[in-house]
């Protein structure tokens, strides 16, 4: 979380210091962005009367984590290989794409 909030102070010093840079015009990469995928909506989807907000979008990330109806799709699908527990089938009924 602090390298992503570090990430934003860096990217709001750079807007302040070049008034031609846009948002658009920046693109940040990792190689894991489901690991940080949390963290960028938590900082940069923050709402602060204190600091600008900076325009972002989240890409390259699996399909199944970005609609719940796919996830609980491929939940479904895992039980074929499972023992049908309680616990997984119940689950399976809260999920919210259900």
């Amino acid at each position: 979380m602090r390298e992503v909030e570090i990430l934003q102070d860096q990217l709001l010093a750079m807007f302040e210091e070049d008034p031609q840079l846009r948002p658009g015009d920046i693109i940040v990469m990792t190689p894991d962005i489901e690991a940080y995928a949390p963290f960028i909506s938590a900082v940069f989807g923050a709402q602060s009367t204190s600091r600008p907000r900076i325009p972002f979008a989240i890409a390259d990330r699996g399909p199944h984590r970005e609609s719940s109806c796919l996830r609980t799709f491929f939940n479904l699908l895992d039980l074929r290989d499972s023992r049908f527990g309680a616990g997984e089938v119940l689950r399976l009924l809260e999920s919210p794409g259900f």
